[in-house]
């Protein structure tokens, strides 16, 4: 599979992607530098699909455009782009869609918007149609500040200043939400904080992992297929009346947002393959499962690890006894959660969140048993090594989990499989490396016992 990758200068970002793609031997990865490309009309690139990476918003757009002209599919689209590069035409679709925005006003001349922002009422925030980044905002606090922004603006005479996008200020509190959508799932979310009133990780904010509650998917959702879906980033602010959409962004960063976050892996995988929608469902049934199974696990590992350690210490023969006894305490219960929410979610999840969930309960059915797994070996696997003074052998088994992973999707890329499949294949890959971790944790554990008492 040949994937063209669209881009200006590269940052953080587009290394990120770029690594992922180079782990996979069978994606031929096709540098297109918008300033060097020349379209002709008639010719094209020798690519099956096109990932969108651009800084600029014009070469982005129009190089979309020419690239779809030529029979190219590209991540995002260029309608997408269209809409979400200017921030008016979003707020109409928006509109189009009942998807609650800030209140605004826009106007063409000085004159009518200082009318526009009398009547909106201060403060207010001006920002140019077309920008990125928090770059050309205003914050105008009364209608002295007003005069002055907008007739420094109509000066300037550029393009950026000649159309007025006036928005109500909105008190945040300090932080905004950014969520993250992937075809027709939200799939991640964080907090942007910072003590100035514009809360962008370019302009300096921090980023902190948020929750995806109902109402920031749904909202997000609503969002997204607003201006045509695909993968997007929604700004999000928090208000009394509830979440208001600020923005839609069509190239997201997401530097700040893999550790705060967790955003699999995976899920950019099987968006290769398969497409976003399915992506986004198998990141979000991966999420659903993975933050109360960390959470107790995690819980249980600390009451191991305090016990372990007393033990390889006071009694070491007694440590696999200890080892054998958690590991069927953490079954007994994951065991619950096996058979009261993974088993059945092919069929709860419809009926709790309607039938476009459906994908989703299928894809948490089928990694059950890697759920499960996953759970015992989190309690005692990295613990065990830790007090047996064998950390290197952890390292190693995470290096062969990320081989077998590798090898399936590899597979995928060469053969017309549906897409439970592969994520069949992922859950097992997985599984085999979660029981390679209990078995090795139980080995060291017998060893640790027995060289220590010889």
């Amino acid at each position: 599979m040949r994937i063209g990758f669209l881009h200006s200068l590269i940052r953080k970002e587009e290394k990120l992607l770029m690594d992922e793609f180079k782990r996979h031997p069978q994606v031929e990865l096709v540098m297109l530098d918008d300033r060097k490309l020349i379209f002709d009309l008639s010719s094209k690139p020798d690519v099956d699909i096109v990932i969108e990476r651009c800084i600029n918003h014009s070469r982005a757009l129009h190089g979309l455009t020419l690239l779809e002209s030529a029979g190219i599919a590209c991540v995002n689209s260029a309608e997408v782009a269209t809409v979400c590069g200017d921030k008016i035409l979003t707020s109409v679709a928006l509109k189009d869609h009942g998807v609650p925005q800030p209140e605004l006003r826009i106007a063409f001349t000085e004159e009518s918007a200082l009318n526009a922002l009398d009547e909106l009422g201060y403060p207010a925030v001006l920002k140019p149609a077309v920008g990125s980044w928090g770059r050309l905002l205003s914050k105008v606090n009364d209608r002295d500040a007003a005069e002055s922004i907008l007739e420094h603006k109509s000066i300037l005479g550029s393009y950026h200043h000649s159309i007025f996008y006036i928005q109500k200020y909105v008190e945040k509190k300090g932080r905004d939400i950014r969520s993250f959508v992937v075809g027709d799932a939200c799939v991640a979310a964080i907090y942007r904080s910072s003590e100035h009133w514009i809360t962008n990780t370019a302009r300096g904010a921090t980023a902190s992992n948020c929750p995806v509650t109902p109402e920031i998917a749904e909202i997000s959702l609503r969002a997204a297929r607003a201006v045509g879906g695909g993968v997007l980033a929604v700004d999000l602010f928090e208000t009394p009346r509830g979440l208001l959409v600020n923005e839609v962004n069509y190239t997201m960063e997401f530097r700040n947002s893999i550790d705060t976050t967790g955003v699999n892996i995976p899920a950019l995988m099987v968006a290769i393959i398969y497409g976003p929608v399915v992506a986004g469902l198998l990141s979000l049934s991966l999420r659903l499962l993975e933050a109360p199974i960390n959470m107790i696990s995690k819980s249980t590992a600390q009451v191991y690890f305090s016990a372990a350690s007393d033990l390889a210490h006071e009694n070491p023969a007694g440590l696999k006894r200890l080892y054998t006894r958690t590991v069927g305490t953490a079954a007994l219960l994951a065991a619950p959660i096996l058979l009261i929410v993974l088993l059945p979610a092919p069929w709860t999840f419809p009926f709790l969140f309607g039938d476009e969930w459906r994908d989703a309960g299928v894809y948490i059915q089928v990694l059950s048993v890697m759920f499960f797994l996953g759970f015992l070996a989190k309690t005692v696997g990295p613990e065990t090594l830790t007090v047996v003074h064998k950390q290197g052998l952890h390292l190693i088994i995470e290096l062969i989990k990320a081989g077998l992973v590798a090898l399936v999707f590899a597979v995928a890329l060469n053969a017309d499989l549906e897409p439970v499949t592969v994520i069949l294949g992922y859950g097992a890959a997985m599984s085999i490396g979660q029981l390679l971790f209990l078995w090795v944790g139980y080995r060291e554990a017998a060893r640790f016992g027995r060289v220590t008492a010889a």
